[in-house]
């Protein structure tokens, strides 16, 4: 039986499989001591056949599962993990490109650990193409539990009962993932179960296209975190002071409050509230490049509003406070 088996659920992306079994099949961890399991989730672009001709061209031990309608990635993973074996439980997504060690690194690691998270970096060999473009960056454990790049032992997998398909969080069927990660890690550690970081084992995600209104909506699932926080004392323990979800938003509040102050009080002081938010936005402004820094930084001022906004709206709706 195979030590570890990867687990990968993929929607609508045939075009970043062909080069994410290639990378599994260059991992320095020899061949019969992995296996992968594929799970499309409903696809509509070919993925199915596309994933179909990798496996019957493959020499890893690699099996394909189909979900006919998208169930969701809770479901997807639950799907894959039904289909393997072996007794650690590794997962990466479609968009993600692990290293040659990933694999190894990741075993490793796991020697007395229940949980190991490794290290994601942005795939710098095809940079972005937009400056709104997204991507992932882990370098520390998180409370977020990332399924990027994680490990589970399928006994601290199967105790917490795998990842919640009904969960009136995390459920968003043909949505993109939210928050199911970051609940099983935090069922498993809430059991008892010990956690590892391996920053030996990388892996590269992929720039995704975004454009500013991707951005913007992105910061509307903020509206999510206050459920989610409130289901995982290891996310709320991460939050800034607990009250807030970063340190950066809490300084935007605190330049909102200044400066509303400023003109109600005619005291223009008291508009440097907002300089801690400058200074922590501004390399994420020059870092964005194409226009002007002041128009990176009211762009940033306008999507931080309406995820400073989400959080009001998901704190009143879910009966906890974070903003």
């Amino acid at each position: 039986m195979a030590e570890v088996a990867v687990h990968v659920p993929t929607y609508d992306r045939s075009g970043f499989l062909p080069m994410l079994v290639e990378r599994l099949a260059g991992q320095t961890l020899a061949p019969h001591r992995f296996e992968v399991v594929v799970v499309d989730n409903g696809s509509r672009d070919g993925t199915w056949e596309v994933l179909q001709r990798l496996v019957s061209g493959s020499t890893l031990r690699i099996a394909a599962r189909r979900l006919p309608t998208n169930r969701g990635p809770a479901a997807a993973r639950n799907a894959a993990v039904a289909s393997s074996r072996a007794p650690l439980l590794a997962f990466t997504d479609d968009d993600c490109l692990p290293e040659p060690g990933w694999l190894e690194a990741l075993v490793s690691s796991a020697d007395g650990a229940d949980i190991v998270q490794g290290r994601t970096e942005p795939d710098r060999t095809q940079p972005r193409a937009g400056v709104w473009d997204r991507t992932i960056r882990i370098d520390a454990p998180t409370a977020l539990f990332e399924t990027c790049n994680i490990a589970y032992r399928r006994s601290a997998f199967d105790g917490a009962g795998g990842f919640d398909e009904s969960s009136t969080i995390s459920a968003r069927p043909g949505g993109r993932a939210f928050g199911e990660d970051a609940l099983l890690g935090a069922a498993v550690v809430a059991g008892g179960g010990r956690r590892a970081f391996a920053p030996d084992a990388v892996v590269r995600h992929r720039y995704l296209p975004g454009t500013f209104g991707d951005h913007v909506r992105e910061m509307r699932n903020l509206a999510g975190f206050p459920a989610l926080v409130r289901a995982s004392p290891a996310l709320a323990a991460a939050c800034w002071h607990r009250a807030f979800l970063t340190r950066r938003t809490a300084s935007f509040d605190a330049g909102v409050v200044g400066l509303l102050a400023a003109v109600a009080r005619r005291r223009p002081g008291l508009a440097l509230a907002a300089a801690p938010w400058v200074v922590q936005t501004l390399p994420l402004a020059r870092e964005r490049g194409g226009r002007p820094v002041p128009v990176r930084l009211a762009q940033l001022a306008l999507a931080d509003a309406v995820g400073a906004a989400s959080l009001v709206e998901g704190s009143i709706r879910h009966r906890r406070l974070l903003l």
